[in-house]
């Protein structure tokens, strides 16, 4: 990991979710930030952080590498149907050969012959 890093909240946006494992996290600003980016949280039920996103975060019991792995779980069936069909959608208008063929005869000089 990277430690601390300035202007992290830029990064938020490749995010499918958040999951703050620590048991020393005395408020969370970061919970806040992820909060702000509209990522599902995960929190382990342990420090500030759990009092912070309680109602909001799905949380775990800390250090139980089980109900962490159920947390992680259950938010990715939530939003993995969804997730799917977008990257689906996506690749296929991209890369399909439909795609490649339009993109090819749209290159500038291409159109000119």
């Amino acid at each position: 990991m990277a430690g601390n890093v300035p202007d992290a909240k830029q990064h938020f946006k490749a995010f499918d979710v958040f999951a703050l494992t620590s048991d020393r996290e005395p408020f969370g600003m970061v919970l806040l930030e992820a909060m702000a980016a509209k990522l599902p949280i995960i929190c382990s039920d342990c420090g500030g952080g759990a009092e912070v996103v309680r109602e909001q975060a799905e949380m775990f019991e800390f250090g139980s590498v089980a109900a962490l792995s159920q947390a992680m779980q259950k938010i990715a069936g939530q939003n993995n149907t969804n997730k799917v069909e977008e990257s689906t959608q996506k690749l296929n208008a991209t890369f399909s050969d439909q795609a490649v063929q339009e993109q090819f005869w749209n290159i500038g000089f291409l159109k000119e012959l």
